[in-house]
């Protein structure tokens, strides 16, 4: 009977001595897509061509990667479509990411070229506090081993 009592008392000491340890559930990734794009009120092939140059020129990051969308309007606008379009192709950007759009008569503008790619957001992992294992952010394990390790490395992992 003693020796049972001493099991349990055995355990019960052992089990409260233990660390929390969270279950991690991975971390969390966000992706937002995000688009960027310029508007003309003009017909001129020139004036177009050079936009379309500024525009590759400013963001140089969208030109492998975004999907591009080309909207135009009236007589002219399939004049603008095949000018700006050979244009990207011309900047190395697949036609298969090249989309064509009409717009409606009363739309304000005659051309429009947007561009959408999708940005990622990762989740911070806030600074550990002794004494607060594990009760970390979700997907931040890794930094939470690490600052166990460093604080009490006699008892590192």
């Amino acid at each position: 009977m003693k020796s049972v009592i001493a099991v349990i008392a055995l355990a019960t000491t052992l089990a409260g001595c233990a660390d929390h340890i969270a279950e991690s559930r991975g971390t969390h990734i966000e992706v937002v897509p995000t688009t960027y794009q310029f508007e003309l009120n003009t017909v001129e092939t020139k004036t177009v061509s050079a936009r379309v140059d500024q525009f590759v020129a400013k963001y140089p990051q969208l030109a492998h990667n975004a999907k591009w969308v080309i909207s135009t309007k009236g007589k002219h606008g399939e004049v603008l479509y095949s000018s700006a379009k050979q244009q990207l192709e011309s900047l190395g950007i697949s036609t298969s990411r090249i989309e064509h759009q009409v717009q409606s008569h009363n739309a304000r503008f005659e051309f429009r070229l947007s561009a959408t790619i999708n940005q990622t957001k990762l989740e911070v992992c806030h600074q550990e506090q002794v004494g607060r294992y594990g009760y970390g952010s979700l997907g931040c394990t890794t930094d939470v081993n690490r600052w166990q390790s460093m604080v009490n490395p006699h008892n590192a992992m």
